[in-house]
């Protein structure tokens, strides 16, 4: 099984909870889909994931990182 593509997109976490410290409608998180060469009844086998630690979405960083540096990461936590 091999990664053929790796899509990351920044989503409001919309949440109307706040505290003194924190407004959470203002907060961001990453969601990450991880498409492999894998095929299961025809379709490609992805792969889901967000960050739920922080203030704002990860994605600036995750582009960042190289390419191989970023699909060796991933493929760290595959099964």
């Amino acid at each position: 099984m091999r990664i053929a593509a790796i899509t990351e997109k920044s989503v409001p976490v919309q949440s109307a909870m706040r505290n003194a410290a924190f407004d959470f409608s203002e907060m961001t998180t990453s969601v990450v889909a991880v498409t492999t060469d894998a095929m299961r009844n025809g379709k490609p086998v992805v792969g889901y994931a967000f960050n739920s630690t922080g203030r704002y979405a990860c994605g600036a960083a995750m582009r960042a990182a190289r390419g191989e540096q970023r699909r060796a990461l991933f493929l760290t936590y595959r099964r």
